[in-house]
């Protein structure tokens, strides 16, 4: 029955998922996830209220750290940020044994709402009383992104190359970053090779390295990369990086279509509208 709805909701048909979970919740079979599920259907037809009142009574399994970070979203943008935090502080409290997690919801809070310091100094928190979780020094990286601090970040990940010389996710990270921004194009593809060697069919190291090469103006080296990353995985990323190399091969019609087909999967995508304005009709 959740595989079944699971179906349903992949193929945009809410009414019928809703009516597989609604069943599910009746057999009181994996009650958690079915609870998770209506009010992700509900969140989908926009019905806020239905959300919450499905959302808020995950209080375990899973699902239950997705659905309260999304009650936390809800309070945030009714309230204010203070709101949404303050709702993560009282998972927190009975959940203590998730503490990075949570954490690193709360900065992901602060973010999503456009208080990027105030993420900064959740994580910066977070750290002190969790200094060896990876995660929260991975989230710190991002989160210097999102400031428009990219030298922290290249900073921060150098630290945990350090710490971790032969972690694919951090060799990854360090070389898509610098090649993002056109640093050090000799070592972004050495830590990139390094990441697909160990991971060959992931679609995110894949990505990396086509932009590697992108950079490096080996077009065609780019594209096999980049179209293998898509065939590997669904990210609006890859999409954007994939029609790059295919204007810059001059394939302009069909980078225009590879950036249309992404953004009917993703019509709220931001950078997708962006660059087929710039690309122009």
């Amino acid at each position: 029955m959740r595989s079944l709805g699971a179906l349903d909701l992949d193929q945009g048909d809410l009414d019928a998922a809703n009516a597989r979970f609604e069943d599910l919740l009746s057999t009181g079979a994996q009650s958690y996830e079915a609870l998770y599920f209506l009010g992700n259907i509900a969140d989908r037809r926009e019905d806020t209220e239905r959300a919450l009142r499905y959302y808020t009574r995950v209080a375990g399994g899973d699902y239950a750290l997705a659905a309260q970070s999304r009650v936390a979203r809800i309070k945030a943008e009714q309230s204010g940020l203070d709101a949404g935090l303050a709702h993560l502080d009282e998972f927190l409290r009975g959940h203590p044994q998730r503490g990075p997690e949570i954490v690193a919801a709360r900065a992901g809070l602060a973010g999503a709402v456009g208080e990027n310091s105030r993420s900064l100094e959740i994580l910066d928190a977070g750290l002190m009383q969790y200094p060896d979780s990876f995660d929260l020094r991975m989230a710190r990286v991002f989160a210097y992104e999102r400031a428009g601090k990219p030298e922290a970040a290249i900073r921060e990940l150098r630290k945990l190359l350090k710490d971790r010389p032969d972690d694919a996710v951090v060799q990854n990270a360090l070389g898509y970053t610098l090649a993002d921004r056109d640093q050090n194009l000799d070592e972004a593809a050495a830590l990139v090779g390094a990441a697909l060697a160990q991971t060959p069919d992931s679609a995110a190291v894949l990505d990396s390295m086509g932009w590697v090469r992108f950079r490096q103006e080996r077009l065609t080296e780019a594209l096999e990369y980049l179209v293998r990353a898509r065939d590997l995985g669904d990210d609006a990323e890859i999409d954007l990086h994939l029609g790059e190399v295919q204007w810059a091969l001059g394939n302009r019609d069909q980078a225009r279509k590879t950036w249309q087909e992404a953004l009917q999967r993703q019509p709220e995508n931001a950078r997708l509208k962006e660059r087929l304005e710039r690309a122009g009709p």
